[in-house]
């Protein structure tokens, strides 16, 4: 590299030059004594080149998904580099208006021309995955890119990229439990999808709870169609409302549709578990998921012991109180586990 070829360069230069960035990115020794060098020989451009690579750094830490083919990346990069040009070269009044303020503030110029070589970089490399995760005895409110809104459930986890564009379908993948209201996207046909271990949910536009753990998935339909891709499965079934399907990949039995009080399966969001003839195995076994405490049964009969009741989860202690008074047991707390008597 050639030192001489970076003494007049700006913070734009910086950030669209190859070396520069793989610099910043993968620091080598080699590297690192060049920096060095330049800096000494052209001390003036140590305040251009730390905004640059503070950029570049921010950049480098954002974790992207590949979504473009080598071409594809090369015509995006030969787009961006051609619209930043024209921004440069084009007459702007406002600019010329306040240019001596604009002189006095090189760096906000250098955020504008970021805007369009983040963008860029972007673009080239596909849109961000993100993750949301909840812990033990936590919820979250999400929007999706498109608007719809869910509802993530505590100990769950939901992936989606952060950008949808108009002519893909809209997916995420969900481990743990949420409740989806999904927009509609009459105007361009877009599918939401939900994708399980062991199942697709595919709507246009509907509210329901997917459930997925224990290597099952649980999906209760509360408005609207949606239809299920069963894992391991070729068969398609199409639900209606108030319809609960249970499905595993793991044993690949075609499921039965039951119709199902609303309640037992979409409570959690008002704090509660609505539970109808249910042993108390399921009933400690939800609030488990839910918040992450073990149980012993000293007499493993109780397991199969069912009631009809509503347990409070807003707080584990409710949760607990609630259980033992309900079937008449004793609940005490050892270290982290609850002894059920």
């Amino acid at each position: 590299m050639n030192a001489n070829k970076y003494a007049n360069y700006s913070v734009q230069d910086f950030l669209e030059d190859d070396d520069f960035r793989r610099w910043v990115m993968q620091s080598q020794k080699e590297d690192d004594d060049f920096w060095a060098d330049f800096l000494i020989q052209y001390p003036e451009q140590k305040d251009t080149m730390a905004s640059a690579r503070t950029l570049v750094e921010g950049l480098s830490q954002t974790t992207l998904q590949d979504g473009l083919n080598p071409d594809e990346k090369q015509e995006m990069l030969t787009r961006m580099q051609a619209r930043i040009r024209r921004q440069n070269e084009k007459p702007n009044p406002l600019r010329i208006r306040h240019r001596r303020q604009l002189y006095r503030q090189p760096l906000a110029i250098a955020a504008s021309i970021l805007l369009l070589i983040l963008a860029g970089w972007w673009l080239l490399s596909g849109p961000a995955t993100i993750t949301v995760t909840t812990a033990y005895g936590q919820r979250q409110s999400i929007t999706l890119p498109d608007g719809s809104q869910v509802e993530l459930n505590a100990n769950s986890t939901l992936e989606y990229e952060s950008n949808w564009t108009a002519t893909e379908d809209r997916r995420v993948w969900l481990t743990g439990e949420a409740f989806f209201e999904v927009e509609k996207k009459t105007e361009t046909g877009q599918k939401f999808q939900v994708i399980t271990e062991d199942l697709t949910v595919e709507v246009l536009g509907t509210v329901f709870n997917v459930n997925s753990r224990h290597q099952e998935t649980e999906v209760f339909l509360e408005e609207g169609s949606i239809r299920l891709e069963l894992e391991g499965l070729e068969e398609k079934l199409l639900m209606e409302p108030g319809e609960m399907v249970a499905y595993s990949e793991h044993n690949k039995q075609l499921p039965a549709k039951k119709q199902v009080q609303a309640q037992l399966h979409t409570s959690w969001m008002d704090n509660f578990l609505f539970f109808e003839n249910a042993p108390l195995r399921q009933i400690l076994e939800e609030v488990k998921d839910i918040y992450g405490v073990g149980f012993e049964v000293a007499d493993t009969s109780h397991y199969s012991r069912t009631m009809d009741t509503a347990i409070p989860i807003e707080n584990l202690d409710q949760a607990i109180d609630a259980i033992g008074k309900t079937l008449n047991l004793d609940i005490r707390k050892l270290g982290d586990t609850y002894i059920v008597e």
